[in-house]
């Protein structure tokens, strides 16, 4: 019986390690909200020592802890057992931090009406929300910039059913002037067949003056792939009231609609913690074996845990990044360093290639010799696309910005000298 204590006094040790090392800000309270438990990355993330912070209320981080609707939010997690969104946290010095919090209520388990515990878990999504005010931003020049472009415009006569479309209505589909026939047919035939019927439904009922037309569909390139779009679209309507002329536009969204971020989603406390995490946990042996994995690692590689755990990271790893992962290793074994994080790359079962943030950190017996270590994955496949995309977005949007604005200035200074030279005519005769 008490070596049984003193393994699981050990093992809730790890998984306390684990949690004190993990990418997330983790924090426990009682089920009043004061503060048990503070991990190292919930303290940094506000600014904080660690123990200055035990014993405070989870509302000393956030009003929104404090009040919500007409019960406090804790009461609400303790009701619902897991509440997640974005909040806006204050760190020491006053400054805010935009953060992804998921609360889960941790009941007794013999009287699952109670509540014994609360793990907070938070991720620093500020970089995320300057991304979406850049992307925000970069649209609203994008806007701007378009309205003297004549990009996208199509012109319907609905009497007569024919079609003109601008020349920038076809690149954007990849197509050259005119390649493909202006009519409702070809439209009607290049919409996604799961928008269609929106599509039209919303013609018919702006015809009717019941709605404005705009809507987001995807249209068929010429490449075969389809691109999200931003159609918007005015009707002219003749004196018996029936619609008659319809013009409008196309924008090209597809990088908005395609910039996904994958966040990680919480931790239950402790033992409960590394099961149920919704970031990838391993216990990795000095050698790589894989010793314990979670669920959420499991679908990142796309192995059971079973098969998993037959392997080694180094087997799944892409040969391109083992060698600085094997060196991060070799450090730490050999006690000059205490952890590492790096972004590498993992080969699905399914053979593509997962892209991954890796922190690792290693637990040392009580006369100092390695354990195991404790790795925690998260799949940032998504947020890799995403920059790329944006990035390049962005560079294309301050390309047009800046040829748009050559071209204004170039305008002004033919008109200049075309009043020059009439003045010029004009003192002449």
């Amino acid at each position: 019986m008490a070596e049984s204590v003193v393994q699981l006094q050990k093992e809730i040790e790890h998984l306390k390690k684990a949690l004190e090392h993990a990418m997330s800000g983790i924090a426990v309270t009682d089920r009043h909200g004061a503060l048990t438990f503070v991990n190292e990355q919930w303290a940094w993330i506000h600014g904080y020592e660690q123990n200055i912070l035990l014993g405070k209320s989870i509302g000393f981080f956030s009003q929104d802890y404090t009040v919500d609707g007409e019960t406090s939010f804790v009461e609400r997690v303790c009701r619902e057992g897991i509440v997640a969104g974005e909040h806006e946290h204050t760190r020491k010095g006053g400054s805010t931090v935009w953060v992804l919090l998921k609360a889960r209520s941790i009941k007794n388990k013999k009287d699952t009406s109670k509540v014994e515990s609360i793990v907070w878990s938070i991720l620093d999504i500020s970089r995320q929300k300057e991304i979406e005010n850049d992307l925000r931003q970069a649209q609203d020049r994008y806007d701007l910039a378009i309205k003297g472009s004549g990009a996208g415009i199509w012109d319907w006569d609905i009497v007569s059913g024919k079609e003109w479309r601008s020349p920038r209505f076809y690149t954007l589909l990849g197509y050259k002037d005119k390649e493909i026939k202006s009519s409702l047919k070809t439209f009607s035939d290049i919409v996604h067949p799961d928008d269609k019927d929106a599509t039209f439904a919303l013609v018919e009922a702006h015809f009717k003056h019941e709605k404005e037309f705009e809507i987001e569909y995807r249209l068929r390139t010429k490449g075969g792939e389809y691109k999200w779009f931003l159609g918007t679209g005015q009707a002219q309507w003749n004196e018996h009231d029936e619609a008659v002329r319809m013009v409008g536009t196309i924008i090209d969204i597809d990088h908005r609609k395609n910039v996904e971020t994958q966040l990680l989603q919480s931790e239950r406390q402790f033992r409960g913690a590394f099961d149920t995490s919704a970031i990838g946990m391993a216990l990795v042996s000095p050698e790589g074996s894989f010793l314990k994995v979670n669920k959420a690692l499991a679908d990142i590689v796309g192995y059971t845990p079973d098969e998993l755990t037959a392997k080694t990271f180094q087997e799944i790893t892409h040969p391109d990044d083992l060698e600085i992962d094997l060196s991060h290793v070799k450090e730490m074994l050999a006690g000059e360093r205490e952890t590492y994080q790096m972004e590498k790359r993992y080969y699905h079962k399914n053979k593509y290639i997962v892209w991954i943030l890796l922190a690792v950190s290693l637990v040392r017996d009580e006369e100092g010799n390695p354990v195991h270590f404790i790795s925690q994955i998260q799949d940032i496949t998504k947020r890799k696309e995403a920059e790329k995309k944006l990035e390049d977005k962005v560079l294309e949007l301050e390309r047009m910005n800046k040829a748009m604005i050559g071209r204004e200035l170039r305008m002004q200074e033919l008109k200049k000298e075309i009043k020059d030279l009439q003045k010029h005519n004009e003192g002449s005769a």
